[in-house]
């Protein structure tokens, strides 16, 4: 980032192959702050050797100066907020609906602000800027999104004579994931947006009601109801290996011959509960990671 006389700087832009820039488009100021953190142990003592190696990062950005559209409401305004570019990261540029409720009866549709074709099973809206009025200046700028602000790993390594071991855990916190699955007549619902959706016999379920496709204000308009906590720690490895006697392995014409087994992606441990937190699709439609189990032999010459 690069400042001439203390005022922004000016990015020119080039489009459609032509030679000549237009000046004066965007003025930007970026700041990024990365802060990564790392430190590892071993220790030795007869024939056992321990080994701990622990990795952490901070990672954040900011906007300092943006030349926003005028008009836009306070709360809208992205100056001073983190970036947002990435639509599988950061849905609806990053200004959603604040959902606060869902329509249990008319009689809730009575007591707040609604959309006029709101009914009782849908999501309420909050009114952010007072008129009574649901419309696109009652959306809120989120600050999170799928890049997590914390990263980390710890690895665990052991040693007992002939015998070795290793373990992996990575995690990555203050993420979040837009889910809501295309649902109706082009496809089903999760297993736990059918127990918990609003019924006439069931109006305090804390979802809402069924829905078709985009049929529904609150499917069409991006809402934090949608918003998952993609925050995890994974159990991403563990090994166990054993080398053979030297003798043994001297009998096949080999220097060491190690035997091991391991396995991948072995445990979750999240709040999102219903697709990998690490995803960055809105509609689930992924391949997920596998869970992969191997058993094989190292051999040197």
């Amino acid at each position: 980032m690069h400042e001439l006389d203390g005022r922004p700087p000016r990015h020119h832009f080039r489009a459609g192959g032509s030679k000549r820039a237009t000046r004066g488009v965007a003025r930007t100021q970026r700041q990024r702050r990365p802060e990564p953190f790392a430190t590892g142990s071993q220790q030795v003592a007869g024939d056992v050797s321990y080994d701990v190696t622990f990795n952490f990062g901070h990672a954040r950005n900011r906007i300092n100066y943006w030349d926003e559209p005028p008009g836009a409401p306070p709360w809208q305004r992205s100056t001073g907020h983190p970036m947002c570019v990435s639509v599988t990261s950061c849905p609806a540029g990053g200004l959603l609906y604040k959902a606060i409720g869902i329509f249990k009866d008319s009689a809730d549709l009575a007591r707040y602000c609604h959309r006029t074709d709101a009914r009782p099973g849908d999501i309420i809206f909050a009114d952010i800027d007072g008129d009574c009025k649901i419309t696109a200046n009652d959306r809120i700028r989120i600050d999170q999104n799928g890049n997590p602000t914390y990263t980390l790993g710890l690895r665990l390594g052991a040693q007992v004579k002939k015998f070795d071991f290793t373990v992996f855990f990575q995690g990555a916190f203050d993420a979040v994931q837009y889910f809501i699955t295309e649902s109706g007549e082009i496809g089903n619902f999760t297993q736990e947006f059918a127990a918990n959706r609003w019924t006439p016999t069931n109006p305090n379920a804390p979802g809402p009601r069924a829905f078709n496709r985009q049929e529904e204000y609150w499917v069409s308009n991006a809402n934090t109801y949608f918003l998952r906590d993609a925050s995890y720690i994974r159990l991403k490895s563990v090994e166990i290996g054993y080398h053979a006697p030297a003798r043994l392995a001297a009998g096949l014409g080999l220097h060491d011959v190690r035997l091991y087994a391991n396995g991948y992606n072995l445990l979750l441990l999240d709040q999102f509960q219903v697709v990998d937190p690490e995803t960055r699709d809105s509609n689930g439609q992924y391949y997920p990671q596998q869970r992969v189990f191997n058993v094989g032999a190292t051999v040197t010459f």
